[in-house]
């Protein structure tokens, strides 16, 4: 049980990159319930044409709370966005910092292991251990040096995607009190044939606000054909939080920032922009009106969204809230993952029993009692509850 280690080059992560990065920050977590819910692996051009592009609801199915077990008691707790993440064949639920409704307050991150139903009162709760006082999220230096009172907090903006049958990566908020300062890469890899839970945490920030970076995953992220697209909504004052921007890195380099390509509109560029300016016009692949922004509650969180393939509609969809109607999820959909996308901006689904700009959509591309369709033609919702507990629901959309 490691808290937190420095690494060189090795294996570990599937050939993932990580030789010349001189320090990470790891958590294992060992003996873990082991549920098989095997993941659709879908086979797709880059450029396709889509289908069944009226996004008609069928049904929405409320599955109910979220809970995890603190000190043997079960309870419901206000946990920042809940993104579910599937790692190989096995399934999780990773959310942010905890505060229970006993008032007690629990500063680390922690994550749930998922039956095959994926049901959220049907899960294994894995909070924090005495050793990992932070839960989930390894610590670094940085961290430290902040102090307890203004330690930082973490919470995911967007689903997991798999790299490959051990590997998942996401990107991570990093903030302190009301101040953003940026987002991290988290590596998940299961070993000892799923028992075995290990997050790295290759550095400490991978867009550093103070230096005026683009948060590229945070937004979003996806894989098509072994690479990865890289979202980033424009957060600066020149982009208000209205426009999309995009990176992107082969699979087995994404841990090495300097193999990121950054798109300029009509080309890739290994220069990395700044948010020291308005972005040019060609490389914003998505921008919402001036009177619109991308929403999430909460001011000092930044909105993420959900950017996948999806087989049932042959066509890559982005799913986000808005702060024009901020009880509604808002459907795009384009041919390739640079677009061009729609600016219909559709209303997907409307709910005013939940808080709907802290929720975070996933495709369910698993097989299992309660998911079993063409990948795609299921999503998983993750609003929060609006009745002063502020607890994290589990619903399933399912379109017609």
């Amino acid at each position: 049980m490691i808290p937190s280690v420095a690494f060189a080059c090795y294996g570990l992560l599937a050939g993932l990159a990580l030789c010349g990065q001189a320090l990470g920050y790891t958590n294992i977590f060992n003996d873990l319930p082991v549920y098989d819910t095997p993941l659709t692996k879908v086979d797709h051009h880059y450029i396709v044409g889509p289908i069944r592009t009226s996004f008609e609801v069928d049904t929405v199915g409320t599955w109910g709370e979220f809970k995890h077990t603190h000190g043997g008691e079960s309870i419901a707790s206000y946990r920042p966005p809940v993104a579910f993440c599937p790692i190989g064949n096995h399934s999780f639920y990773f959310y942010g910092y905890s505060e229970g409704t006993n008032d007690s307050y629990y500063a680390g991150t922690g994550f749930a292991v998922a039956v095959s139903s994926l049901h959220p009162q049907q899960t294994v709760d894995i909070h924090m251990r005495e050793d990992l006082p932070w839960g989930l999220m390894p610590k670094s230096t940085e961290d430290d040096s902040v102090g307890y009172l203004y330690a930082y907090l973490f919470v995911p903006r967007s689903p997991c995607v798999s790299i490959n049958d051990t590997t998942s990566v996401q990107f991570w908020d990093a903030f302190t009190d009301t101040v953003t300062h940026g987002s991290l890469m988290t590596v998940y890899t299961l070993e000892d044939e799923g028992k075995t839970l290990r997050v790295d945490r290759p550095q400490h920030l991978y867009a550093d606000m103070d230096e005026n970076e683009y948060e590229y995953g945070l937004f979003a992220s996806m894989v098509v054909h072994e690479v990865i697209y890289l979202y980033a909504l424009d957060v600066s004052n020149y982009g208000n939080s209205r426009q999309i921007l995009v990176a992107r890195s082969h699979i087995d380099t994404v841990t090495d920032k300097s193999t990121w390509t950054y798109w300029t509109g009509s080309k890739w560029t290994a220069v990395e922009p700044k948010a020291t300016a308005a972005a040019p016009s060609a490389s914003v692949i998505y921008e919402l009106p001036d009177d619109q922004t991308f929403y999430m509650s909460f001011s000092i969180y930044n909105p993420g969204a959900s950017i996948f393939y999806s087989e049932y509609h042959h066509a890559y969809l982005m799913i986000f809230v808005s702060s024009a109607d901020t009880s509604s999820y808002i459907i795009e959909y384009a041919p390739t993952p640079i677009g061009p996308w729609t600016t219909n901006r559709k209303v997907l689904y409307t709910d005013n029993t939940y808080d709907v700009t802290s929720s975070i959509v996933s495709p369910a591309f698993f097989s299992s009692p309660l998911i079993n369709a063409t990948p795609g033609k299921e999503l998983l919702l993750t609003p929060i509850s609006t009745d002063g507990n502020l607890v994290p629901n589990i619903q399933k959309l399912i379109f017609s």
